[in-house]
C-alpha cells in the first residue's frame, strides 16, 4: 500500500537561517534561544559507496522534506574518497565538491546535515554502467583478501589515520556553517573500550580544532557506553556531545540488519544509558533505526520513545521511506508511519512559549514588589 502522492515539489526555503545547536545542561539539544531543536529526519547512506548515490536529484530531496516532517539529512562520507578528491562519474564532480551539492541541497529544504565518516576504502566510486561498484563494507572486504589492507581500511577503527585526515579538513571547512553536525565514526567495533574511548577522544579532537562549539555525535562498539555507566571506562569531557545508538529491529526472515540487543529488553536496556547521557550534559539520539523490519511494538517504541525523552532520530534509509509512481513521489506504507510520527514529534516542539501573566507580591497576591519580601510569577 502506498500513500503520499505527491505531484508538486517543495518550494525551496531560499535564504534559511540555522541557528546554532548545542547540549543543555539537562541534556537536551537546543539552538542559541534555547528553545529545543526535535531532530528527526533520515540517512542517505549510499553517499559513502557505489556510485556516491548520484543518481539522486534535487527533485528527491525536494521530495522528502514535502513529505516528511523532517529536518535532519545524514550523509555518509567515505574518507578515503575524501582525502584522495576522487572523480564521481555519474556526477562529474570531485568528491569533496560533490560533497558539498549535497549538504548545501539538503539546507536548501531546511536540514541540519549530520556528516559520518563512513567508508575509508579507495576503491572509487562507479559510473552509470553499474560495473565494479564498491560494496559499503568493501574495505573489510579488501581486507578479507589482502591482510595488508586492514589496518588502513577495515571498519573497526584499529586505525583512524584516514578519519583522523579527513575530520581535520573537513571541520576546517565548514566550521562556520551551524548547519553541519559532525559524527566521528560508523560502528567501531571488535576493539576494546580503551581503544574506542582514546579513538572517540582523538576524532573529537579534530573536528573541535576548528569547530569548538558544533553538536558531535559519537557511537559506541554495543557496550562501550554501557561501561561509562558503570564506571568502568571515562565519561568524555567534552561539551555538546551526543550519544548515537542504532536500534534495529531483530532479523527475520529475508530481512537481516544488525543485532541491536538494546531493542530486546525495551526500554530497561536503553534507559540508563539515555538517563546517564542527559544527567551529564550528553544528548541522545537514534540515527538509525527502521529498515526492512519496522514492524510493531518495535515502531511505536522507538518513536515514542524519542518524542517523549526529545531523542533525535534518524531513520535507516531513505529507499525505505519514499517511491516514485508516473513520475510523481509518494510514501511506501512504512513512509506514511514515519510521516506521522515525525509531524506528531514536531508538533511536541511547537507549543507557544511560555509567558509571564502576573507578577505580584507571593502573600495574597497583591501587585505590590518590596525588597525582603517573596515574589510569584
Amino acid at each position: 500500500m502506498r500513500a503520499g502522492l505527491l505531484c508538486l515539489l517543495a518550494v525551496p526555503l531560499l535564504g534559511q537561517t540555522f541557528r546554532p545547536l548545542h547540549v543543555t545542561a539537562s541534556g537536551i539539544v537546543a539552538d542559541d534561544s534555547g528553545k529545543p531543536a526535535l531532530l528527526r529526519g533520515l540517512n542517505r547512506s549510499a553517499t559513502g559507496s557505489g556510485n556516491a548515490d548520484a543518481t539522486a536529484t534535487e527533485a528527491d530531496y525536494a521530495a522528502q522534506n514535502q513529505l516528511l516532517s523532517m529536518n535532519l539529512v545524514r550523509i555518509f562520507v567515505n574518507a578515503a574518497w575524501w582525502n584522495a578528491n576522487l572523480t564521481v562519474p555519474i556526477a562529474g564532480q570531485p568528491y569533496q565538491s560533490y560533497i558539498d551539492t549535497l549538504i548545501q541541497r539538503a539546507k536548501k529544504y531546511g536540514n541540519y546535515v549530520v556528516v559520518l565518516k563512513a567508508g575509508q576504502f579507495p576503491d572509487p566510486p562507479c559510473g552509470a554502467d553499474g560495473k565494479s561498484c564498491p560494496a559499503p563494507d568493501q574495505g573489510d572486504l579488501n581486507c578479507q583478501a589482502d591482510a595488508s589492507l586492514c589496518l588502513a581500511q577495515d571498519t573497526t577503527g584499529n586505525s583512524i589515520d584516514a578519519a583522523f585526515t579527513f575530520w581535520a579538513a573537513f571541520a576546517k571547512k565548514y566550521a562556520a556553517d551551524p548547519a553541519v553536525l559532525y559524527d566521528t565514526w560508523e560502528d567501531m567495533h571488535g576493539i576494546d573500550a580503551g581503544t574506542w574511548s582514546d579513538n572517540q577522544n582523538q576524532l573529537i579532537a579534530a573536528i573541535r580544532t576548528w569547530a569548538p562549539q558544533s553538536l558531535v555525535f559519537v557511537e559506541d562498539t554495543g557496550t562501550a557506553f554501557e561501561s561509562i555507566v558503570s564506571g568502568a571506562l571515562a565519561d568524555f569531557a567534552w561539551s555538546n556531545l551526543v550519544w548515537n545508538f542504532h536500534l534495529y529491529n531483530a532479523s527475520v526472515s529475508g530481512c537481516t540488519e544488525p543485532a541491536s540487543p538494546r531493542t530486546a529488553n525495551w526500554p530497561q536496556a536503553i534507559d540508563p544509558l539515555v538517563n546517564y547521557a542527559q544527567a551529564h550534559g550528553h544528548a541522545a539520539a537514534i540515527m538509525e533505526w527502521g529498515g526492512c523490519n519496522d514492524g510493531e511494538p518495535y515502531h511505536t517504541n522507538i518513536t515514542s520513545y524519542a518524542r517523549n525523552r526529545q531523542v533525535a532520530l534518524a531513520y535507516f534509509d531513505s529507499s525505505s521511506l519514499l517511491a516514485q509512481s508516473g513520475g510523481a513521489y509518494q510514501l511506501t506504507a512504512t513512509g506514511a508511519k514515519v510521516a506521522q510520527a515525525y509531524t506528531a514529534i514536531a508538533a511536541a516542539g511547537s507549543g507557544p512559549a511560555p509567558a509571564i501573566t502576573l507578577v505580584a507580591n507571593a502573600e495574597g497576591a497583591s501587585p505590590a514588589i518590596a525588597p525582603n519580601t517573596w515574589v510569584e510569577i
